[in-house]
C-alpha cells in the first residue's frame, strides 16, 4: 500500500488525493507535488503518547510549519495523538498520519516557527550535588 505523506493535506483539512510511493534514503518525492517546504534538519525531539508512561526521544529527519517526518518512531500508530518538545517549540499536540518501518511523518495541531523549533531548548545545569567526584 503507497504511504502518504505527513504534509499532504490542505490547510483547511481537505485530503488532497495523493498517494506517494516509499522513498528511500536519500530519495525525495517527485518535485511537481504541491507540498509545502520542509527543512532537512538533524535534531532530537522528545514525544509523549497517551497511556505510555516514559517520554522517548527521536531523531527528526525533516521539519515544517505543519509537520515532521522522525526516526525511531516503529511503535507509533497511525491516527495515534501525541505531545511533540522540538527546540524551543515545547508541548505541541500532533497526530501521526503515516508510519513506514521505522519513521513516521507527524501533522502539528497548529503551525509552528521552524526557526524557534531549529533553536536550542536551554537546559538547566545539573544540581551541584550531582557533580561531586566520587571518593
Amino acid at each position: 500500500m503507497p504511504r502518504r505523506d505527513a504534509f499532504d493535506t490542505a490547510d483547511a483539512g481537505r485530503e488532497k488525493s495523493l498517494s506517494l510511493a516509499p522513498y528511500g534514503r536519500g530519495m525525495s518525492a517527485p518535485a511537481t507535488l504541491d507540498r509545502e517546504a520542509r527543512v532537512s534538519v538533524m535534531l532530537s525531539a522528545e514525544v509523549e503518547r497517551f497511556g505510555v508512561s516514559s517520554v522517548s526521544m527521536h531523531r527528526v529527519r525533516n521539519l515544517s510549519r505543519h509537520g515532521a517526518c522522525i526516526d525511531q518512531a516503529g511503535r507509533f500508530v497511525r491516527g495515534q495523538t501525541i505531545v511533540v518538545t522540538v527546540g524551543t517549540v515545547a508541548a505541541l499536540g500532533a497526530s501521526v498520519v503515516w508510519v513506514s518501518g521505522e519513521q513516521a511523518g507527524l501533522r502539528f495541531a497548529q503551525p509552528i516557527d521552524v526557526d524557534a523549533a531549529r533553536a536550542k531548548a536551554a537546559i538547566p545545569p545539573p544540581p551541584a550535588a550531582n557533580l561531586r567526584m566520587p571518593i
